[in-house]
């Protein structure tokens, strides 16, 4: 036999070939032009929002700096007049949506705070521990290494691990 043929199957329009029907060029430079042109992002919509709510934030903390700095004793008179006011009506108590995103702002940054610092705490107790476990293996390889003149291992210090080891096992307490 001869070389095999291949057998074209026909294209799903039914037409085989250069004629058969697609996008045309110009289509497809266009559709090309369109992936190429950049697409807006929530990141970039969302953007000059954040940064007038940050610039707010950050002159509300400069203002609070400076208050804290000059007026402490009368911030706690304030305080305590604030606590002898009769309760708000609900109109005055409603939140702007500026305040409330300043609350949820401060919020997370609390509970963000507070998550450092319990990974910081629980961080400094392992290494406390790793810290304790290495000293005593120090001191337990520096009884176990100690050798005679003629290199033979004195046996003083693996009994008294030994007899350590078994007091600690039984709590037993001499």
């Amino acid at each position: 036999m001869g070389k095999s043929q291949e057998v074209k199957k026909p294209h799903k329009s039914g037409v085989q070939g250069p004629n058969r029907p697609g996008p045309s060029q110009e289509s497809k430079k266009q559709f090309k032009h369109e992936l190429s042109k950049p697409r807006p992002r929530m990141k970039d919509v969302a953007d000059p929002f954040m940064r007038h709510y940050y610039r707010m934030l950050k002159k509300d903390k400069t203002l609070q700096k400076e208050q804290t700095k000059v007026l402490l004793d009368s911030e706690e008179e304030e305080e305590e007049a604030e606590e002898d006011k009769p309760i708000e009506s609900k109109k005055q108590m409603k939140l702007t949506a500026f305040q409330k995103a300043k609350q949820m702002y401060q919020l997370k940054q609390k509970e963000k705070e507070e998550g450092l610092k319990r990974r910081e705490e629980a961080r400094q107790r392992r290494e406390e521990a790793r810290k304790k476990y290495v000293e005593r293996k120090k001191a337990k390889m520096k009884v176990l290494r100690q050798k005679t003149k003629k290199g033979q291992p004195i046996m003083k210090g693996r009994i008294e691990l030994l007899l350590e080891k078994i007091q600690r096992d039984t709590g037993y307490k001499s």
